[in-house]
């Protein structure tokens, strides 16, 4: 498990949750299971045997990173109430979005009528609560101890969200499991429970639509294969028939991943951690952009670890998702290539036509498209 996991995100919520949880069975039958405290153990070296190189420079590191700058604000009191409210009853958008309100309601009456397990129920509620409550305050607390403890600013610990899933598909079977008959309330509740869950989450209504619905209909749904337009990729890198380390891309329209999926050396990316000083150079290249979208700009001075090369008109249109046929193109893109160029930077692989290409001292070297990809990318040459 610890080396397909993500570590930020599931590691040290996982073993704390574990810790707590073989704490309590030793309070409670007032014995240590030396196996569960050994499985931890093993757990949490895996863990760091995993990602030694990812916890040595994100500790040790001497680089100032990219995390250090990012925003200090607080959100108001109504925001936080509004995200307490949603993460208990709907998840948090990274872990998972589901329709808990009618198990968590269900729970709550089995609770207070004292039905079979209520107490295990009862306590996965108030689990349930105060994650979604920590959650919700989390940047209060981080913000007011930035100055003693910085890590709560550069590391996002308010991460146990990721447990949410789990109780609540753990509350539906002790739900289950304490009604002595099946009644047509908790079959409802079940339904509606799974069948919500399918249609909060895109990635599964969309492979149940390629497994149930006709191609004529689901064809418009992206595939991996879709996404990462592997033919088309590879025809751009005949074009350029030149060894693939020995010059940089950037992507325009569309996600860095696709270009480095297929091999291309980017100067994009999304990292969670990588040099402030990088973060700097690369904003020299895209500020003029920045500076005609106030939401990009806080986006990338507050956050950045999606550093793109940012167009403001796009985000208005298709942003970072340009098909072919979406019939979208750029007026006035103002970036500075000579940055651009101080990075490494050589070409520019664009989802869509640069109308002022020449003044920004581009050149279209040529288009690429296929009946096999939603992609068309044109080729821009600093």
């Amino acid at each position: 498990f610890p080396f397909y996991a993500h570590f930020a995100m599931t590691a040290p919520f996982l073993l704390i949750a574990l810790f707590l949880l073989g704490t309590y069975h030793v309070l409670k039958e007032r014995k240590i299971s030396i196996n569960y405290f050994l499985g931890i153990g093993i757990l949490f070296i895996s863990f760091i045997l995993a990602n030694y190189l990812t916890l040595e420079n994100f500790v040790f590191g001497e680089v100032a990173s990219h995390r250090s700058e990012w925003s200090k604000e607080v959100p108001g009191l109504a925001k936080s109430l509004k995200t307490f409210i949603t993460t208990m009853i709907r998840g948090q958008y990274h872990s998972a979005v589901f329709l808990g309100l009618p198990v968590f309601l269900l729970s709550i009456y089995l609770t207070i009528k004292k039905e079979t397990h209520w107490r295990t129920i009862g306590a996965l509620l108030v689990s349930i609560v105060m994650i979604s409550f920590f959650y919700s305050i989390y940047k209060y607390i981080s913000v007011s101890l930035e100055e003693v403890l910085h890590l709560l600013t550069s590391f996002q610990f308010n991460r146990f969200t990721f447990l949410l899933p789990l109780f609540f598909y753990l509350l539906l079977i002790l739900c289950f499991s304490s009604f002595k008959t099946r009644t047509y309330l908790l079959s409802a509740v079940a339904i509606l429970f799974c069948l919500g869950n399918m249609a909060s989450n895109k990635e599964l209504t969309h492979n149940a639509a390629k497994l149930v619905l006709p191609h004529s209909i689901s064809k418009k749904i992206p595939t991996f294969g879709d996404f990462y337009a592997q033919d088309l990729f590879a025809e751009i890198k005949e074009h350029i028939q030149l060894p693939q380390e020995e010059y940089r891309v950037v992507s325009l329209g569309f996600h860095p991943s696709v270009a480095q999926y297929n091999g291309f050396y980017s100067l994009d990316s999304y990292q969670n951690n990588y040099p402030l000083a990088y973060k700097r150079k690369f904003e020299k290249v895209i500020e003029g952009e920045l500076r005609k979208n106030k939401e990009l700009e806080r986006y990338y001075t507050n956050w950045a670890s999606r550093c793109y090369l940012f167009s403001a008109e796009l985000k208005e249109s298709c942003y970072l998702n340009c098909k072919k046929d979406s019939n979208v193109s750029i007026e006035e893109l103002n970036i500075n290539t000579d940055a651009l160029k101080e990075l490494g930077g050589r070409y520019i692989l664009s989802a869509v036509p640069i109308l002022n290409a020449a003044n920004i001292k581009l050149t279209l070297d040529r288009t690429f498209e296929n009946d096999h990809s939603s992609l068309k990318i044109y080729l821009y040459q600093l």
